[in-house]
């Protein structure tokens, strides 16, 4: 899934290598987490057995967290979700998938994950799956 895999790349998805910043690896990559998704009841429903320093879930395998980055962005686009709605755009959606309260730049995020999809930012997220 294409915006999946445009989150991925935001989220930093770096193996030990790939990026002098992360000589080990990102957390993202360390944690099987490709959409640094924070530990909870979701995460736990799909695999994650813990979580790091900073709240983000770890899964066993990076399947296992790629299929509930997957999981989370269908039930956001199909009406399965508490949080998302399918009418959201996508900057509502990174709005709510990585607030500026917790340091985010929702904007930067979904002109990003936008201009990758070759989609505006107020393209409705129900027309993703």
């Amino acid at each position: 899934m294409p915006f999946c895999l445009a989150i991925q790349k935001r989220e930093g998805f770096f193996k030990p290598g790939e990026n002098a910043k992360y000589p080990r690896g990102t957390p993202a990559w360390r944690n099987n987490n490709p959409g640094n998704i924070k530990n909870g009841p979701f995460a736990r429903n799909c695999g994650g057995i813990g979580q790091d320093e900073l709240g983000f879930a770890v899964f066993p395998t990076y399947e296992k967290g790629f299929a509930a980055l997957k999981l989370l962005v269908t039930n956001a686009a199909t009406g399965k979700s508490d949080i998302y709605k399918p009418t959201d755009t996508i900057l509502q959606f990174f709005k709510k998938y990585a607030p500026a309260e917790d340091d985010n730049d929702p904007l930067s995020y979904a002109t990003e994950v936008a201009l990758k999809l070759g989609v505006p930012i107020s393209f409705k997220i129900q027309h993703l799956v």
